[in-house]
């Protein structure tokens, strides 16, 4: 019993050794760590990952959507002959600010603010296939109305959208 029990105590520290070894090891295949809102996930595609065998590194963001980040305003969904206005302060005088249809981001078109622009409110009418019209030049403190005109529900938000500019189709 005294040959057991003295080499009882080496043995079990190895064997807890080794086992700690091997549960750090897998459990460390994959990290995930905070950030703010956002939640990231890093490890490997199959676990356990083996020498030899293809594998790939998996990585995950997690996190809340924000759809309308960096957006002036977001007219939403415009049901037909519904109205959507926003103000162009005096913030942004000297400034172009590109707009779209979210509904279709080929369709779009900018709002100049600028002091030579007439005092007054401008529409724009919203129809399936563009806003008429297209570009306009406003005065700071003044008001751009869209009308959705169209038979179907539209969208006006600002932002590029995935518009075509003259001169874009020379080089497609």
């Amino acid at each position: 019993m005294a040959y057991i029990s003295k080499f009882s105590f080496p043995l079990v520290f190895v064997l807890a050794v080794a086992l700690l070894a091997i549960v750090t090891t897998m459990a460390a295949a994959h990290e995930s760590r905070d950030a703010g809102d956002f939640s990231y996930i890093v490890g490997w595609e199959t676990e356990p990952a083996y020498e030899g065998f293809p594998n790939a590194v998996s990585i995950r963001v997690s996190g809340p959507l924000d759809t309308t980040a960096g957006a002036l305003f977001d007219g939403g969904a415009l049901q037909p002959d519904q109205k959507y206005s926003f103000v162009f302060g005096t913030e942004f005088t000297g400034t172009t600010v590109p707009y779209h249809n979210h509904l279709n981001p080929e369709l779009g078109g900018t709002v100049m603010v600028t002091e030579s622009a007439p005092e007054g409110d401008v529409e724009i009418n919203i129809t399936a296939t563009g806003y008429t019209p297209a570009d306009v030049m406003v005065h700071p403190g003044s008001s751009v109305v869209w009308h959705n005109i169209a038979d179907t529900v539209q969208a006006v938000h600002s932002g590029e959208g995935q518009m075509v500019m003259a001169g874009d189709d020379a080089m497609a």
